[in-house]
């Protein structure tokens, strides 16, 4: 089930990643974005937004999750200022596979 999961999330960040990449070519998203980081953080807003609406019944919830978007994607668009990790990112580690 593990292993199932796992490739199925590598897909998904995978396929958002390249729909990112082409935003980034279109010159609709900043030339020098790291698409991965922008996938991992709409990650984050998604998984928080789950665990805020489902688990804790957060009414708030859904404007939260809103507002991170918005601001994600404004940090985004051409002429903003770079990320402020000056283009550096964690290495992604592989997920292990498990028998």
């Amino acid at each position: 089930m593990r292993d199932y999961l796992a490739g199925s999330k590598r897909e998904w960040s995978g396929m958002l990643t390249g729909f990112v990449g082409e935003a980034v070519a279109l010159g609709h998203l900043r030339d020098e974005l790291d698409a991965a980081q922008f996938v991992w953080q709409l990650d984050g807003v998604y998984l928080s937004h789950h665990v805020s609406r489902r688990l804790m019944r957060d009414p708030e919830a859904d404007a939260r999750a809103h507002a991170a978007f918005e601001v994600l994607v404004a940090s985004a668009l051409p002429g903003q200022a770079p990320d402020p990790a000056g283009g550096k990112r964690a290495t992604s580690p592989q997920i292990e596979e498990h028998p």
